[in-house]
């Protein structure tokens, strides 16, 4: 019964409007936006890795066509006049254009140089037409927003002074000379593909070969579920603070605390957390499998899944029961702010431990034993030691033993761990 009462008053406590806002809408929505936004970086990221020279080339001809930034600088898509290059003179002592059509306008770019009349700009007209309608050469006093300065000793450097400017320069990416070599770069790579193909590391220890080819994409995806985890994590541990303080603020704790029971009350607050990481959780996954499995990089998304569903729900519950031992002890040292020690020692020990663990078992790669495979699955079993290898599973699956004995040690400690700061806080109300 008294897991039952904990649930009723954790309920009744998201009934409480100002609560309710603090603890569950306000975090949440700020929390699914960052998601959003982590998204369409990965998304983005992602693409830029496609880099055989149809995609390519098919890229590079749509961004010419429909390319925005031109249309917000020029207001429109089509081509610009050919460039016009005006040298400055010298009259009574200042620098002039040479004609009234030479007149610098804000987009326009000024090369700096010690002798305007003799430099050469054959290499520079080249790149920059169609990007700009007028290319000043002058010792200083020809100044746009976009300059670019020959300096002594060859030294050049380009200032601008708008982000229109920056936006001016973006667009030198997109000139054809430049194309071409992006796409004469990726036909060489092609090349490369054809030949050798996939490449794939056959490591003792792993039952099959990781796949090396196209690995920055997938950690880059997973990286991309990881961060869901960690804002799960930051929720939770605000989430056991906040509550505290809620009460604790308006001198309601000790009494209620007195009236329900404090294991009935530190039990609500931990149901109470795990809400508030569920209602992220059931709102943030959804947006992720949607927006890879609708978007052109769905291939990628795949081709890290591709393990049956066993490897996946155990990587899963191993990646979570990880994370949430990480929330538990981040709580205690939260909760034990006023011992600098202990605060101290939970917070940072762990992170070290999962840093260290993930260092010796990249290390282990390089050292030619076969008793390091058995180095990673032990490592790999141990909680938060091995919580870094469990990351990265997908990419370095390990046997489905060790997820299984990973989780089941990770839950062991982190009951145990609960046990005990049930009863500290218990003792320690006052603290709070």
């Amino acid at each position: 019964m008294p897991r039952f009462r904990a649930l009723s008053l954790a309920l009744s406590y998201i009934r409480i409007p100002r609560l309710f806002l603090s603890l569950f809408f306000f975090p949440l929505l700020l929390s699914i936006v960052l998601v959003s936004v982590q998204l369409y970086v990965t998304l983005l990221y992602i693409s830029t890795t496609d880099r055989d020279a149809k995609t390519l080339s098919t890229r590079i001809e749509t961004a010419k066509k429909n390319n925005p930034t031109k249309f917000l600088l020029f207001g429109s898509m089509e081509d610009l006049a050919p460039l016009k290059v005006c040298r400055w003179m010298k009259q009574d002592g200042q620098e002039v254009p040479p004609s009234p059509d030479c007149a610098p306008d804000r987009l326009d770019i000024a090369l700096h140089v010690p002798n305007p009349q003799d430099f050469d700009v054959t290499s520079y007209s080249k790149l920059i037409d169609g990007i700009s309608e007028r290319l000043h050469v002058c010792v200083k006093d020809c100044v746009p927003d976009i300059v670019i300065e020959h300096g002594q000793r060859e030294q050049v450097v380009t200032h601008f002074r708008s982000v229109q400017g920056g936006l001016v320069l973006s667009l030198l990416h997109f000139q054809e000379d430049v194309t071409e070599h992006y796409i004469t770069i990726a036909q060489s790579l092609d090349e490369i593909q054809n030949h050798f193909g996939d490449y794939l590391f056959f490591a003792p220890g792993y039952s099959k070969p990781i796949k090396i080819t196209g690995i920055l994409r997938s950690f880059a995806l997973l990286l991309s579920i990881a961060s869901l985890v960690v804002i799960a994590l930051w929720l939770a541990v605000k989430a056991h603070r906040k509550i505290l303080d809620y009460f604790s603020k308006s001198g309601a704790l000790l009494p209620m605390v007195a009236a329900i029971g404090k294991r009935e009350f530190y039990g609500a607050l931990w149901l109470l957390t795990l809400f508030r990481v569920l209602a992220f959780l059931l709102a943030s996954l959804p947006m992720l499998l949607v927006a890879f499995t609708l978007s052109e990089e769905k291939e990628a998304f795949y081709e890290l899944f591709s393990y049956d569903l066993s490897f996946f729900a155990l990587w899963l519950t191993s990646l979570l029961v990880s994370f949430g031992l990480a929330s538990i002890v981040a709580s205690i040292a939260d909760l034990k702010h006023r011992h600098q020690f202990f605060s101290f020692l939970y917070r940072y020990v762990p992170l070290f431990l999962s840093f260290a663990g993930l260092l010796f078992w990249a290390i282990s790669f390089f050292i030619p034993l076969e008793s390091m495979a058995l180095f990673r699955t032990l490592l790999s079993a141990l909680p938060v030691i091995g919580s870094g290898p469990i990351l990265i599973a997908p990419l370095f699956p390990p046997p489905l033993s060790v997820l299984f004995f990973h989780s089941v040690l990770t839950i062991l400690i982190a009951m145990k761990l609960l046990r005990q700061n049930s009863q500290w806080f218990a003792a320690h109300l006052e603290a709070l």
